[in-house]
């Protein structure tokens, strides 16, 4: 009679989205968001062939026209277990996420960073901070969100000297900031949204983008409002990314006279992050209603979401004896 297969671990993550860039921190700030991504890993004692190795639950099928989500999850894996492949054999993995694919969200960021947390937990070994952030690159994931959705609230990240690794720095996002999300229809490619930027800048741009992320940073840990909405004009991506999101242009001339702190792009794009002080948040939400009613055809989502404190949570370790 042949033996029943046992589970042996189970693992379920639970993962935020991130904004990246805010503005001028290209590449080295962003803020967690609260829509969360759910990864459930389950390790069984002997492979099992007749079942595929990610499944999608819930919002996300639907969304995943692109289908990359179950397939970068398994690449990930396989790349992580190249000297394994019979333990790839014995995971499953169950996704379950309202982080929209695509949409400057961090969605990638979230899948990597639950990919490689669980291909160490499953391995018994402990991954630090710095050395996931630094992985995660490695696998096509871009510093700033993989810390904001690992750590949680508003981080800054840099590589360190000799380039071996990555540095995050935690910074509490002061309450009263609340986001507001602003979601087209559509979707872009991180290659895309890179693709359009310039190998070479001015100088004049490069110095004016180091005084404003640190006038950024700086505002977040004062709690300036003032400070922060000189800190969020862009002089390198945002602009030539226009053309793939002419929202944000929309939306700033909409905005222009409003009392809202400012309006970005979240990551690449082509999502939109609205900050606004708690007071003025429901004035502004009607104000973006308003525009939207305006729109023709498939229309964007409007989001009122939270700023995520905590970063990645370990919901479920399961050891099965």
């Amino acid at each position: 009679m042949q033996q029943q297969t046992r589970v042996l671990q189970r693992l379920t993550l639970k993962i935020p989205a991130s904004a990246g860039n805010i503005g001028p921190g290209l590449d080295a700030v962003g803020l967690a968001l609260g829509l969360y991504a759910s990864l459930s890993f389950t390790l069984y004692d002997k492979p099992q062939l007749d079942k595929a190795v990610v499944s999608l639950q819930g919002p996300i099928k639907d969304l995943s026209t692109e289908g990359d989500q179950t397939q970068l999850i398994y690449t990930m894996l396989r790349r992580l277990w190249s000297e394994g492949s019979e333990l790839l054999q014995r995971v499953r993995v169950d996704v379950e996420s309202e982080i929209p694919l695509g949409a400057g969200l961090g969605s990638t960021a979230a899948t990597i960073l639950g990919s490689l947390w669980a291909s160490k937990v499953l391995q018994d070994s402990v991954p630090t901070k710095d050395s996931l952030i630094g992985e995660g690159v490695a696998l096509e994931g871009y510093p700033e969100t993989l810390a904001a959705s690992l750590i949680g609230d508003f981080v800054v990240c840099a590589p360190s000297a000799d380039g071996h690794r990555y540095l995050s720095q935690q910074l509490h996002w002061p309450e009263r900031w609340k986001a507001l999300l602003v979601v087209p229809p559509y979707r872009l490619r991180t290659a895309q949204a890179r693709a359009v930027l310039g190998r070479k800048v001015p100088l004049d741009q490069a110095v004016t983008n180091i005084q404003r992320t640190a006038l950024l940073v700086s505002a977040v840990a004062a709690r300036d409002e003032a400070a922060l909405k000189e800190a969020l004009k862009d002089e390198l991506h945002e602009q030539p990314r226009m053309t793939m999101v002419p929202e944000l242009s929309e939306l700033r001339a909409l905005l222009k006279y409003e009392p809202a702190l400012g309006c970005v792009l979240s990551g690449a794009g082509p999502s939109i992050l609205v900050l606004v002080a708690e007071n003025n948040k429901e004035l502004i939400k009607e104000r973006l209603q308003e525009w939207l009613k305006q729109k023709e055809g498939r229309k964007p989502t409007i989001l009122d979401v939270p700023v995520d404190r905590e970063g990645m949570q370990i919901v479920q370790h399961e050891i099965v004896s």
